[in-house]
């Protein structure tokens, strides 16, 4: 390829590849925003919570912030917690959820229950 070829069509390239690289920015926002993370405030205290399907147990709502338990045992069978195969904590539910919706209902139940037991120590579920 002649060098005047190559000069003409470099900003064309130039172009293409900043179109692509724009695109992959886009592409990873659209991707990073899909789990719907939210936050959840109690008196002042943030819970924040992702909500993902399960096929084995519909959805879930996994727990990625909460505030400090402060001292209280953080065990999951006391805060109703469990872990799935990547260790991603989720909170703890017998029945399964049938839709986005049921699991925010839990994730807000069990932040509002989580919050009684930092301030008394009963978790009332």
């Amino acid at each position: 390829m002649s060098m005047e070829l190559l000069l003409y069509y470099a900003p064309f390239f130039l172009a293409a590849l900043i179109c692509i690289v724009a695109f992959i920015k886009i592409l990873t926002v659209v991707i990073t925003n899909s789990n719907d993370n939210e936050v959840y405030i109690v008196k002042g205290n943030k819970y924040g919570f992702s909500y993902k399907f399960s096929v084995r147990d519909k959805w879930r709502a996994y727990i990625t912030d909460i505030p400090s338990l402060k001292g209280r045992s953080t065990r999951g069978e006391v805060i109703h917690v469990l872990c799935d195969k990547d260790n991603a904590p989720y909170v703890c539910w017998t029945d399964p959820l049938q839709s986005k919706r049921d699991a925010k209902a839990v994730a807000h139940h069990w932040a509002d229950c989580l919050q009684n037991y930092i301030q008394t120590g009963v978790f009332n579920g």
